[in-house]
C-alpha cells in the first residue's frame, strides 16, 4: 500500500481509535502480570526491514530470557524474508500481515490479534517510532505488559494511554539501543518513564552472519547466466553499489553525478574491476543511463533483478559496498563485506549499521 496512505490512515482512523481504545481501559482495564511470570512475549515491527536488522540484538535479549519458541514477530509479509534470513525467530512464530490495500490490511490485523489473544501473550514491545496502527495492536493483544513509545512533555504523535511499560524516547541512543531498550522495559518496573538505566551491549558482535547455502549460490550465478554476465564475480575487485536513484526520501540520496564519478576513478584505477549495480524496480531506467557511461564487461545492472536472499547472497561474494543510509546497508551487516555508508541528514548515531566492517561518511 502507498507509503502516503498509510500515513493518512494512521492519522485520521488511528487519533480516534486510540483515543477510544484508551476510555475503554479506564473501564475494563486489561489482565495486569508480574514481569517475572512473563512466559511468551511479541515484538510489533510491520514495516522497515533494515530497521528489523536493528531490533535483532533485542530479539535475542528476549529469546535469552525465555527461549525461541516463546518469541514472536509481527511484520508485514514483504518485511518476512529478512527475519528468515536473520533466522532468529522459527517461521511458525512469525505473524505476516499483508498490507497492499486497506482491505487485506484490515482483515490480517484482525486476524494477527486474535492470534495474539489465542496464544495468550503475556507481553508485546511495540518496535515502530510512534504508530498509532501498532498502538492499537499492542492495545487489543490482551497482554499484561505493553512496552512503547511514549511522548510524556516531548514532540511526538498522541497514541493515546495504551503502554504500561511507557518509555521516553532518547535522541542519544542508537535505534538498536533503543530497541533494546523497549525490550528491558518489560521487566523493570522501578521508573517511569522507562527504562532509567545504561544497557552495555555490543550490538554488532550479536548479529547472526549469513552464509550462503549451495543454492543460494547457484540461485546467484543462474540470474547473472541470465543475463550473460555469470563470469562477473571472477573480477579481480568487486564493488557493489546501491545508489537509490529512486529514494522515496531524496534528501538522503547521494546524487548519481557522484556515483558515476565515483565509477570511473575506481576503473580508471583498477581496469578489470566489476561494478554490481542494484535497486528496486522502479529504479531500472535510471540504472540503465547509468550503465551505458561505462564498457559492457565493467559494470553488471542487476537493478530490480535481485530477491534479497539474493542480494545478501552477493554481499557475500564482493569485496565492498557503497550504499546511502537505507536498507542493504543494514542487510550487508549480516555478512563480512566491508560497507561503506553514506548517511544525510539523518544522523549514523542513530541508524548506522551493526557492522565491524562499516565506514560511514557523513555531512
Amino acid at each position: 500500500m502507498n507509503s502516503d496512505v498509510s500515513r493518512w490512515i494512521d492519522r485520521w482512523f488511528g487519533i480516534p481509535l486510540c483515543g477510544a481504545l484508551t476510555l475503554l481501559h479506564q473501564f475494563l482495564p486489561p489482565r495486569q502480570i508480574p514481569p517475572d511470570q512473563v512466559r511468551r512475549l511479541a515484538f510489533v515491527k510491520p514495516a522497515e526491514q533494515g530497521a528489523t536488522v536493528l531490533a535483532v540484538p533485542a530479539l535475542q535479549a528476549a529469546i535469552k530470557r525465555l527461549g525461541k519458541e516463546n518469541v514472536f514477530f509481527l511484520c508485514f509479509q514483504k518485511n518476512a524474508d529478512i527475519m528468515r534470513i536473520v533466522g532468529v525467530i522459527p517461521d511458525q512464530n512469525l505473524i505476516l500481515i499483508d498490507d497492499r490495500s486497506p482491505y487485506t490490511l484490515a482483515r490480517d490485523t484482525f486476524r494477527a490479534v486474535a492470534f495474539l489473544r489465542n496464544k495468550k501473550i503475556d507481553a508485546v514491545v511495540d518496535l515502530e517510532f510512534f504508530s498509532r496502527y501498532t498502538a492499537l495492536i499492542c492495545g487489543l493483544s490482551g497482554a499484561g505488559i505493553r512496552a512503547g513509545l511514549h511522548r510524556f512533555q516531548a514532540e511526538g504523535c498522541y497514541r493515546g494511554n495504551l503502554f504500561n511499560r511507557p518509555v521516553l524516547f532518547n535522541p542519544f541512543l542508537s535505534t538498536a539501543q533503543m530497541y533494546r531498550a523497549l525490550t528491558e522495559s518489560i521487566w523493570n518496573t522501578d521508573t517511569v518513564p522507562c527504562l532509567k538505566k545504561h544497557i552495555d551491549s555490543d550490538d554488532a558482535s550479536e548479529l547472526p552472519k549469513f552464509i550462503p547455502s549451495p543454492d543460494d549460490t547457484e540461485s546467484l550465478t543462474r540470474i547473472l547466466r541470465e543475463i550473460g554476465r555469470e563470469h562477473a564475480l571472477d573480477s579481480s575487485f568487486r564493488v557493489v553499489l546501491n545508489p537509490k536513484f529512486g529514494d522515496e526520501l531524496p534528501m538522503r540520496a547521494w546524487p548519481a553525478a557522484r556515483y558515476e564519478q565515483l565509477a570511473g576513478q575506481l576503473l580508471e584505477k583498477i581496469p578489470d574491476a566489476c561494478i554490481f549495480l542494484v535497486g528496486l524496480p522502479h529504479e531500472q531506467e535510471a540504472a540503465a543511463r547509468f550503465t551505458s557511461l561505462f564498457s559492457a564487461p565493467q559494470v553488471c545492472d542487476l537493478t530490480g533483478r535481485l530477491t534479497l536472499r539474493q542480494l545478501v547472497t552477493l554481499f557475500c561474494n564482493v569485496d565492498a559496498l557503497v550504499t546511502s543510509d537505507s536498507g542493504p546497508a543494514h542487510f550487508a551487516a549480516l555478512t563480512p563485506v566491508p560497507i561503506l555508508a553514506l548517511f544525510g541528514p539523518e544522523a549514523p548515531r542513530l541508524f548506522a549499521p551493526l557492522s565491524p566492517n562499516v565506514t560511514v561518511f557523513h555531512a
